[in-house]
């Protein structure tokens, strides 16, 4: 939120036009979090009423889930076409989640709506993307889309054109993040053995032959 309001102030018409900023999960607020959802939603569409284009691009990757499942289905049985963007309307949300209140679904904590996406070289994403005007999901059903979403058609462009192998279904910048911030491997073992040892207690040293603990 920083930097998209940074780049609001200074650079509307440059930077914030041309820069996608991705959300490792979806556009959502959990727990006592939840009730700044209708400020977050309010408050980037309140930037884009007052910034040229379309901007500032904002988009939410999920990356596990009922819905990343069902999304997998679809492709594995070729429901879903490379390029093919599936609409998360009632009755999708219905079959994902099992509820027989799909119009309610969503409306306390997501701030972006989900898609379903098969990009151009097969992999399978589920986007979460804020619409221009309204809340995303609502009582009554909300908006499905697409048509409420200007940013959509960048944004699953960008998806296209930066595929990674990194993990399955990945895009790079998000496993660009997660090589940033995780440890290697090597180094990760050792740590989480050293903190086993000290937990269990057997990092004190071993008393000699001969001498009292």
């Amino acid at each position: 939120m920083g930097l998209t309001t940074l780049l609001w102030e200074q650079s509307r018409g440059d930077l914030l036009a041309s820069t996608l900023f991705l959300v490792d999960g979806p556009l959502a607020m959990y727990g006592e979090p939840a009730k700044l959802r209708g400020r977050a939603e309010t408050y980037f569409q309140a930037m884009a009423a007052t910034t040229p284009g379309n901007a500032p691009y904002l988009c939410g990757i999920e990356k596990s889930g009922a819905m990343v499942d069902y999304a997998r289905q679809l492709a594995r049985h070729d429901v879903l076409a490379p390029g093919d963007l599936l609409v998360c309307d009632a009755a999708v949300i219905a079959r994902i989640a099992n509820t027989a209140d799909p119009a309610n679904y969503g409306k306390e904590t997501y701030w972006g709506r989900k898609f379903i996406y098969r990009s151009l070289d097969g992999r399978v994403v589920v986007p979460t993307v804020m619409p221009a005007a309204g809340p995303a999901y609502a009582a009554g059903g909300g908006q499905p889309g697409p048509d409420g979403y200007p940013t959509l058609g960048a944004i699953l462009d960008v998806i296209d054109r930066t595929g990674s192998s990194m993990y399955r279904d990945g895009i790079i910048p998000v496993a660009a993040a997660h090589g940033k911030a995780a440890f290697p491997i090597g180094v990760g073992t050792d740590v989480l053995r050293l903190v086993a040892r000290r937990k269990l207690g057997m990092d004190q040293p071993t008393p000699s032959p001969g001498r009292p603990a």
